[in-house]
């Protein structure tokens, strides 16, 4: 090969780069805010809110309803996440909740009950935090 060749070859290698290079920049500041919000939004989660939910139960039977009424929400509306939630706080300001596990299972419709996990087995606190688990598909009620 002549020494000419080689410089050709050489800069024609350069002018490919070059032309990558210009073509790159002009992706980048076209597509430049869709980058820029792609980036802030992976940054930026939006957490969904959780719902606190204060109600007035002074019997037994509601209180169980209330509680079977949430976990099928919680489950219905949670059920395409790929998040770890919680869906609801209960708080009774009436008095404390009096619910065992059993009860408020039985409550539920037979299709829902294989989606629940139970962490206590009996609810006597004021409080009753309901959590979804989304690589179980499953509503957890804790205290």
């Amino acid at each position: 090969m002549r020494k000419g060749s080689l410089a050709l070859d050489f800069i024609g290698k350069w002018v490919l780069i070059l032309v990558a290079v210009v073509v790159a920049i002009g992706l980048i500041v076209t597509f430049s805010s869709k980058i820029r919000q792609g980036i802030i939004d992976i940054f930026t989660k939006d957490e969904p809110e959780t719902s606190h939910v204060r109600v007035e139960l002074e019997t037994k039977a509601q209180e169980i309803s209330k509680i079977a009424e949430l976990i099928e929400l919680c489950h219905s509306t949670r059920l395409n996440t790929n998040d770890d939630e919680t869906c609801y706080i209960l708080q009774n300001t009436k008095r404390s909740f009096d619910a065992t596990a059993q009860e408020i299972n039985n409550s539920l419709s037979s299709g829902m009950r294989k989606n629940v996990i139970f962490s206590n087995q009996k609810y006597s606190r004021e409080t009753i935090v309901l959590s979804y688990v989304w690589i179980d598909k499953k509503v957890v009620v804790a205290q």
